[in-house]
């Protein structure tokens, strides 16, 4: 039996919510600035496949959010061999208008999309923005662009699996319903870490940004430089598409990782300005207040209540 038969067989069942996942998927893209989306997937005769495309493509709907569906092989299991997919997509990919999103059903097939786009001379993620699903570490993590993916929570599927198994062993009868398992979120990673925006001086500017904005140093000229854009043309740039300043931008990321680094108790104030980027404690403070109206401490100690 195949796996994702698993949704329509009258038995125990322990199950992903396919249909949270890709609304997740659409959200993520949603909150990027993201107008164009597509979904890839094997076929849509998969169970998984049919009601992640489903969730993704309803919540876009939502959103007045244009996309299109990449479906590989109409109507057959999901047994064709993956690399020859390729092609397929380069065409499909070759088509679609940019800044693209792309949610692909699984992370074994978003890797294909990242070839795809290797060889199209597309970039990832200033051009085309590439998530997975499933969230697998020996995917992920060695993909050619460390790829973002939905979390399905595997490991606690698992576990409600066997909570399952014992009582259906007690000899409690079936659930007539399967147990939906939420998932985790997405794990964010290179593939889509990137704001949507349809000029690529700013693309890559941004890119660049999102990857040392950690280091205190950083600041609107060094992108300048960094970037081989005029400082006066990527200020220009920067208020036209983004409405703020390169300057903005990198105070408005060292916060939001101020913010998350916060939630961690054994951190120190002091320590969560040096991990954000921010030169000094007195610096970080100073942000918080002109943006927040309030201070780190006082901004941790609501987040605990």
């Amino acid at each position: 039996m195949h796996a994702d038969e698993a949704g329509k067989v009258p038995a125990g069942r322990v199950l992903v919510n396919n249909l949270k996942l890709g609304k997740l998927a659409a959200q993520h893209f949603a909150s990027r600035g993201f107008t164009q989306c597509l979904f890839c997937c094997q076929s849509l005769s998969d169970w998984s496949a049919g009601e992640r495309r489903q969730g993704f493509v309803d919540s876009l709907n939502q959103q007045s959010i244009s996309h299109r569906t990449f479906e590989h092989s109409p109507g057959q299991p999901k047994k064709v061999s993956l690399g020859d997919m390729v092609p397929h997509l380069m065409a499909q990919l070759a088509q679609q208008s940019q800044p693209l999103g792309v949610f692909a059903e699984n992370d074994d097939l978003a890797t294909l999309v990242l070839d795809a786009c290797e060889r199209l001379g597309l970039r990832v993620p200033e051009q085309v923005a590439v998530l997975g699903c499933n969230n697998d570490p020996l995917v992920v993590e060695f993909a050619r662009v460390r790829l973002s993916s939905v979390d399905p929570d595997t490991a606690g599927r698992a576990y409600r699996a066997s909570q399952l198994l014992d009582r259906l062993m007690a000899g409690e009868p079936v659930p007539d319903n399967p147990v939906l398992i939420e998932p985790n979120g997405i794990v964010t990673r290179q593939s889509t870490d990137i704001l949507a925006v349809p000029d690529l001086r700013v693309a890559g500017a941004l890119t660049y940004i999102r990857q040392h904005f950690t280091d205190s140093t950083l600041n609107p000229d060094l992108v300048s430089e960094a970037c081989g854009i005029p400082a006066r043309t990527l200020a220009r740039l920067f208020k036209q598409h983004l409405g703020r300043s390169v300057a903005d931008e990198i105070g408005r990321l060292r916060r939001q990782r101020a913010q998350q680094l916060l939630g961690a108790d054994d951190l120190s104030a002091t320590e969560v300005a040096v991990q954000s980027g921010f030169a000094s404690l007195l610096h970080l403070r100073r942000n918080f207040h002109r943006h927040l109206g309030t201070t780190p401490r006082q901004w941790r100690q609501r987040k605990v209540v």
